[in-house]
Formats: structure tokens, C-alpha cells, sequence
């Protein structure tokens, strides 16, 4: 009495072999076009400019209290919700600094 051999099922493994090596070659194909054409800094071949490009803006209360400073220009009318669900609009702008206005609260997101 011998061993029994067990056949190998050669169709699906060679299956399984190529999807992993397509799944590979298509990750390093990915990779290499992202290098050549994405930068983590610009992307300006599509015509967006990222945060850390151009002036920031500070916004303040009217009594000179600093609410939040982001990395994008604010216009007159715009609205900002702080971390304490008080809603502000920017009247007014002076340089980089946006004066808000407190307008309300906001209901919690989650009752």
C-alpha cells in the first residue's frame, strides 16, 4: 500500500499566478505614471493650486479674538462654523485677516 497523490489543480494556480502579477504590474504602472505626472505639491496640469500655495487667511471676531487661520483666500459673505458649532460670516477684510460676525448656532450634527 502506497501514498495516495494528490493532483494539483495546475489550471487555478496558474490563475492565481497571473492575477498577482497583473495586480502588481498594475500598481507599479500606477506609481511610475503618478510620478511622472502628479506632484504631491502642484497640481496645475489640472488647474487646482494646493493649501500651502498663495496667502492664508486669519479670521477674528470683531473684538480682534482669532477663530481660525486656513490657507485659502475668504470673501465678504462667506461663513465659517467653529469647533463649537457657533456659525460666523465674514463682513469685512482687511489684508489677510477676514472679520466675522457671530450669526447663530448650529443644531449638533447628531442628535
Amino acid at each position: 500500500m502506497g501514498r495516495q497523490r494528490k493532483d494539483i489543480n495546475w489550471v487555478g494556480l496558474w490563475f492565481l499566478a497571473l492575477l498577482v502579477l497583473g495586480l502588481m504590474g498594475s500598481t507599479l504602472a500606477y506609481h511610475w505614471w503618478a510620478r511622472k505626472h502628479v506632484s504631491s505639491y502642484s497640481w496645475k496640469f489640472i488647474g487646482v493650486k494646493q493649501h500651502t500655495e498663495g496667502p492664508y487667511s486669519v479670521l477674528v471676531d470683531e473684538q480682534g479674538n482669532v477663530l481660525d487661520m486656513m490657507a485659502r483666500k475668504v470673501y465678504i459673505g462667506d461663513e465659517f462654523i467653529s469647533s463649537d458649532n457657533r456659525r460666523y460670516r465674514v463682513m469685512k477684510i482687511e489684508g489677510n485677516r477676514a472679520i466675522c460676525r457671530e450669526v447663530g448656532l448650529e443644531p449638533p450634527p447628531f442628535p
